[in-house]
């Protein structure tokens, strides 16, 4: 099983996040100096978000005191090793979760996604997830670094607010890597739960029908969001987003 120290050093690294054992080849201030942001594992389980970090067997070897209370579980250390299905607790939510675990782990880049998992008193709830790809020293992946935000209950500008914080911490992480001009970084101010999920599946090439039988919504309703979003982002035309996104 992948073993986590709240003392590892975690960078940005390709599509991804890096462990670094700053015991051995590493300080602080030799990564600094090769311009990464430096943050320790205990720093992002500080983040107030729901942060977990699992192997690629879909076992959670890191966990967050927030991420404990969100998903019902009784404590840090009983939930070390514990497998996924034993946390979403629902067959299609947890099939969902698995399948973009393997989406991460198979194009090495980070992504987007609205999971959702049921809570022991079988309240549903809704999860807005970002995922890295970890990287071990060989440069296979091995695990993923999951934070995540509470959508059950929210309204939109508390959405909102709560991703503003969320694309706030990671611009920090990737110390300028994100562009103003992307979508990840001005998506908060803009755009509702609905429309994230659009653009989330527009970036990766799927047509409006496509993204209607994801989201279980009419091809016209995916369309009127989408005319949304790009009256909001100032372009006429899905390539001119998609370009946009991109750069």
């Amino acid at each position: 099983m992948l073993r986590i120290d709240d003392n590892l050093l975690i960078v940005r690294h390709l599509g991804g996040l890096k462990l670094i054992d700053n015991k051995k080849n590493y300080s602080k201030n030799r990564v600094a100096h090769l311009h990464m942001r430096v943050n320790s594992v205990a720093d992002i389980m500080a983040m107030p978000f729901n942060v977990y970090i699992q192997d690629t067997y879909n076992r959670i070897v890191s966990i967050n005191d927030a991420c404990v209370s969100t998903f019902g579980l009784e404590s840090k250390n009983s939930a070390l090793g514990t497998m996924l299905e034993n946390v979403y607790r629902h067959k299609s939510y947890l099939q969902e979760t698995l399948d973009n675990n393997k989406i991460v782990i198979n194009s090495k880049e980070f992504a987007f996604f609205n999971e959702r998992f049921r809570l022991p008193d079988q309240t549903d709830i809704n999860n807005f997830t970002l995922k890295f790809p970890l990287f071990n020293s060989l440069e296979n992946i091995s695990g993923i670094v999951v934070f995540g935000i509470n959508s059950t209950n929210t309204t939109d500008s508390q959405f909102s607010e709560n991703m503003t914080n969320l694309v706030k911490s990671f611009t920090a992480i990737f110390h300028g890597h994100m562009s103003s001009h992307s979508p990840l970084y001005v998506i908060p101010n803009l755009f509702t739960t609905r429309e994230f999920e659009v653009i989330h599946w527009v970036v990766r090439g799927k047509t409006m029908r496509e993204i209607a039988g994801i989201m279980k919504l009419s091809i016209r309703t995916v369309e009127s969001y989408f005319d949304k979003i790009k009256k909001k982002v100032g372009v006429n035309t899905k390539s001119q987003f998609i370009a946009m996104a991109i750069n």
